[in-house]
């Protein structure tokens, strides 16, 4: 466990070394790294950390980190077995979901956001009702304008809100034209998820893993601009599925501050598991990336459309070739230990119009129009 929590509080260290290079609300690394241990419906509960009397802790250090991945060898056609049933995921016994509030209405009753209050790294949907098919609508939020879809005669668009997003009311617009002021303007509430946090310090051994400025920018770049894309239909349908069997490491938004360094908050969620065990796609979409990375390793990026993503990292087998279309539940790849880490697991990232948001409850219930 100790080899684990090193390996991925060394990836996670990269997201404090980029935070004085760029202001992105989600930090390039994947803040990786296995504090607890949350079980799912399957899984086993692992030793907790033992740490100091105070917050601040020592990783233990290790001589195996390397910080350069293998390459994937991908094979032209996966194999058919599915590693997870397509079905929703129940959450863990202490992550039961929040009852949602009310949605916010226009006053000609056209336009709806739901929830009326969403917490950092949720999501919110507006519609917008009766509008003609041209132009298409935008949605103005925190100074980001976000084309919507149409589907069934509404038009529609899920927004996410960033781990670091400020609480508070938050004013959402909606314009036919992404350069002007329009009508109706609702307000959605955005709460404080209160993310733990601690402080830990690095030995020399860690800290100085992180060398390669330019190859963890280019990984930024990377999928900073995967996760611009957009295509306007929705490719999934009903509640994702966790990857992977396994009980479940670091939460997602766990935030720490390195040698006394600025906080930054996990990118998505740690699922403990066997190397070479199977990965399957969340949902159904299209695989837009394959390959190896500085930081995350071997990875693959699906789209599921209307700026939906999921990310599959650290992996020791990649199934799949970009341009392929899968399905819930097929597999993928193999969990591996690539990138920066000690020992095997999946990093598990879901991406919402550019914005990394927790995985956990899209495995609750659909998100849809």
């Amino acid at each position: 466990m100790a080899i684990l929590r090193a390996g991925c509080i060394a990836a996670l260290a990269a997201a404090v070394f980029l935070l004085a290079a760029c202001s992105a609300d989600d930090s390039p690394g994947d803040g990786a790294s296995d504090v607890s241990i949350r079980s799912l419906p399957t899984s086993t509960a692992r030793p907790t950390p033992e740490y100091t009397s105070t917050p601040v802790h020592t990783p233990s250090p290790t001589a195996t980190l390397t910080p350069t991945p293998p390459s994937p060898t991908p094979s032209p056609a996966p194999p058919s077995a599915t590693a997870v049933p397509p079905s929703p995921t129940p959450a863990p016994a202490n992550q039961e979901p929040a009852p949602t509030p009310a949605a916010v209405t226009s006053d000609d009753g056209s336009a709806e956001l739901s929830p009326a209050s969403v917490p950092q790294g949720g999501v919110f949907v507006v519609r917008l009702r009766n509008a003609p098919p041209e132009p298409t609508p935008v949605v103005l939020f925190s100074g980001i304008s976000h084309a919507m879809q149409l589907q069934a005669q509404v038009w529609w668009a899920v927004i996410g809100v960033a781990a670091n997003f400020p609480p508070g009311q938050e004013r959402v617009q909606i314009s036919s034209d992404a350069g002007a002021d329009g009508e109706p303007i609702l307000t959605i509430t955005v709460t404080d998820a209160a993310f733990p946090q601690e402080n830990i310090e690095l030995p020399p051994e860690t800290s100085g893993l992180l060398t390669d400025a330019p190859a963890i920018e280019d990984e930024r770049l990377l999928l900073e601009a995967l996760y611009a894309g957009l295509t306007p239909e929705r490719l999934w349908s009903g509640p994702f599925v966790v990857p992977v069997a396994g009980p479940l490491g670091d939460p997602f938004g766990y935030r720490r501050s390195f040698n006394g360094g600025p906080f930054s908050n996990h990118t998505g969620v740690d699922i403990i598991a066997a190397e070479g065990a199977p990965v399957a796609a969340a949902n159904a979409g299209r695989v837009v990336y394959t390959g190896a990375l500085q930081l995350r390793g071997n990875t693959i990026v699906i789209d599921h459309g209307a700026g939906v993503f999921t990310g599959y990292h650290h992996l020791s087998q990649i199934n799949v070739v970009p341009d392929q279309v899968v399905s819930q539940g097929e597999t993928i790849g193999a969990v591996g230990a690539t990138g920066l880490v000690t020992a095997a697991h999946l990093h598990w990232e879901l991406i919402v119009r550019g914005v990394r948001v927790d995985p956990l409850p899209w495995t609750q219930a659909e998100i849809a129009p």
